[in-house]
């Protein structure tokens, strides 16, 4: 009987699938930025985010998303109430932009530059500025994809390209980019997707500088993609971090 069971637990641990989870590495390019490195460790409920100087780790099963600073050992704990609190403050600071006096409001223009003026002046009237996409019609190739480009266009002003590939080019489903889908860059994808009409991966991103429209301030290129199991504890904040508490409300 012991050798029964025995063997149906050994079958069962062999047949059982490995979960595998999916890496997407992107090369980065931008002036003065250390690392040129994007990594993304995704899995149906979970994605931890590398950036050169930072990591951002979403726990779809704790409803939270955690920005770590790795150089000082420190982490911020972002809640659903926390960003309520953050768009709170949002406001309130809108609020403060539109009862400066004109002495207040001379002072601010001599700091910023006129386009920037220009976003805070709409921020004043309750108009935060808003990106669209749209797809420009052309096709392109970047290291081994070919995509197809989108622009995103605010204030009438092109500030970022996309080049996007079906997720099967990349040998994704929907389910591999489950995590992410639920992260915070959900509304992104979603946007991008309803433009295109298929579900897609940008494998090429440009920003331009908010100053001068038609220089490039970064370029980040998808190089790999695999499949594979994936530590926990990539998507845990490690113990030796200290806790920085959320900027309170004014």
């Amino acid at each position: 009987m012991r050798l029964l069971v025995f063997a149906v637990v050994l079958y069962t641990a062999v047949a059982a699938p490995v979960l595998a989870g999916t890496v997407i590495t992107s090369e980065m390019s931008a002036p003065n930025v250390a690392g040129n490195s994007v990594v993304y460790y995704i899995e149906p409920d979970r994605v931890r985010m590398e950036y050169p100087g930072h990591v951002v780790i979403f726990r779809a099963d704790q409803d939270t998303e955690y920005a770590l600073a790795p150089a000082e050992k420190k982490f911020r704990r972002m809640t659903p109430e926390a960003m309520k609190q953050s768009a709170a403050a949002a406001a309130k600071m809108f609020e403060l932009l539109r009862s400066m006096s004109p002495e207040q409001r001379a002072q601010f223009e001599r700091i910023m530059t006129p386009e920037r003026l220009a976003q805070a002046e709409k921020m004043m009237a309750g108009q935060a500025p808003k990106s669209e996409l749209h797809k420009t019609g052309s096709t392109a190739s970047f290291g081994k994809w070919t995509c197809e480009l989108v622009e995103a266009v605010r204030n009438g002003q092109r500030h970022s390209s996309l080049c996007v590939a079906h997720i099967s080019d990349l040998g994704l489903t929907e389910e591999d980019l489950g995590g992410l889908r639920r992260a915070a860059t959900k509304e992104g994808l979603r946007a991008m997707e309803k433009v295109v009409g298929y579900a897609a991966y940008p494998v090429y991103r440009e920003i331009l500088a908010v100053e001068m429209q038609t220089t490039v301030e970064m370029q980040t290129t998808v190089k790999t993609v695999e499949k594979k199991p994936l530590a926990a504890g990539l998507f845990e904040v490690p113990a030796d971090y200290r806790e920085e508490p959320m900027p309170a409300p004014r």
